[in-house]
C-alpha cells in the first residue's frame, strides 16, 4: 500500500502523513499529541509519542493499560503487528455506538507511540483498511 501523500503530523520523534482531505486540528512538533479530523469521513487520525511510562511492560499489558481504556465500549487486542519495523500492540472495535478505532502501540528509543485511526462503524471493510494501510505505510520514526 503507499503512503498518504496528505498533510504531514510531526512530533518529536515521529510523524506520519494523513490522507488528503483531513484537516490538521493539532500539529506541535514539541508535543505530544497531533490530530487530523475529516469531516466529511467523520474520521479521525491521531498520533501520540511521548516519554514511556514503563519500559518492562508486555506489549499487550501495554494495550490493556493505554489502548482500551478511557472508552464507552472497549476495543479488543489483536496482536502483535509490525509498524515501522517496530513490534506494535493491536487494538481495534468499536469504542461507542458509531465509531471504531484501529490503535497501534508501541516503546521507541524510550517513547511510547501510538497511531490511532477513527472511523464510522458503517463506513466499508475496504475503505477502512485503506486508510488504515495508508497511514501506517507513512509512518516515520526518528
Amino acid at each position: 500500500m503507499p503512503p498518504n501523500t496528505g498533510a504531514v503530523l510531526r512530533l518529536s520523534n515521529s510523524s506520519i502523513q494523513v490522507p488528503e482531505g483531513y484537516k490538521v486540528v493539532s500539529n506541535n512538533p514539541k508535543g505530544l499529541v497531533a490530530l487530523a479530523y475529516n469531516a466529511s469521513l467523520v474520521s479521525s487520525i491521531g498520533l501520540t509519542d511521548g516519554p514511556a511510562i514503563n519500559d518492562a511492560l508486555t506489549l499487550r499489558e501495554r494495550a490493556q493499560t493505554e489502548g482500551t481504556s478511557g472508552y464507552l465500549l472497549t476495543p479488543e487486542f489483536q496482536g502483535v503487528t509490525t509498524v515501522a519495523g517496530q513490534d506494535a500492540y493491536y487494538v481495534a472495535g468499536p469504542i461507542d455506538s458509531v465509531s471504531r478505532i484501529d490503535l497501534f502501540g508501541f516503546v521507541y528509543d524510550g517513547n511510547s507511540i501510538d497511531v490511532r485511526i477513527q472511523v464510522p462503524q458503517q463506513m466499508p471493510e475496504e475503505q477502512r483498511q485503506a486508510i488504515v494501510d495508508a497511514t501506517l505505510a507513512s509512518l516515520t520514526l526518528f
